[in-house]
């Protein structure tokens, strides 16, 4: 979606359309795959962010055609599970009637199913940082440049000194960092933790 330069006023209307309902259902998702044990190290701010930079927050069909949900999943490596989960139709929230599927033409994952995928790639990719001996205070910045690049093209970055180098715009990981800081701001003032 939209890379760098971006201003705080475009992002708080990031936040103002994706709604503070939608922002504390997506607190809740997220504690309750804390509890399980399961990306602890992944917050609220950051979750946001990376949508923020994935979609500007909408749930959406972009990327060519091949992006899906908020999170962007990309039809042509989660086959699987956008086949296998409910979708909504682009734009919208709530799930088809029709029940269609999230791989549907037209259809996006539910806030829920998007999450939770988005969730589980990115503590995928932080451990196969882990496994090449990325540092613990980059394996954050390194799950974001493998969701957004791969695995592959993140650890060559790394290797040669830009993480990023490989990314969108040469510039994904440290971006959604960016935007994961002035969120963190956004919802402390609103009391949202």
């Amino acid at each position: 979606m939209t890379a760098a330069p971006w201003t705080e006023a475009e992002l708080d209307g990031q936040l103002r359309r994706f709604g503070i309902r939608r922002i504390l259902r997506t607190r809740l998702l997220l504690a309750s795959y804390h509890r399980q044990g399961r990306a602890r190290w992944v917050n609220l701010s950051l979750t946001l962010a990376a949508g923020s930079r994935e979609s500007g927050l909408t749930n959406s069909v972009g990327d060519f055609g091949h992006g899906r949900g908020a999170w962007q999943q990309d039809d042509r490596w989660n086959t699987g599970f956008l086949k296998t989960h409910r979708g909504c139709r682009d734009g919208e929230w709530d799930p088809c009637p029709r029940h269609h599927s999230a791989y549907t033409d037209g259809h996006v994952p539910t806030l829920r199913d998007g999450l939770l995928r988005f969730l589980d790639d990115l503590d995928e990719h932080r451990g196969y940082g882990t496994n090449y001996g990325i540092g613990r205070s980059t394996l954050p910045r390194f799950a974001l440049a493998s969701y957004n690049a791969g695995p592959g093209q993140a650890l060559a970055g790394y290797r040669v000194g830009n993480l990023d180098r490989f990314t969108a715009n040469g510039d994904y990981s440290a971006d959604t960092m960016r935007r994961a800081a002035h969120f963190h701001r956004w919802l402390r003032r609103r009391g949202i933790r």
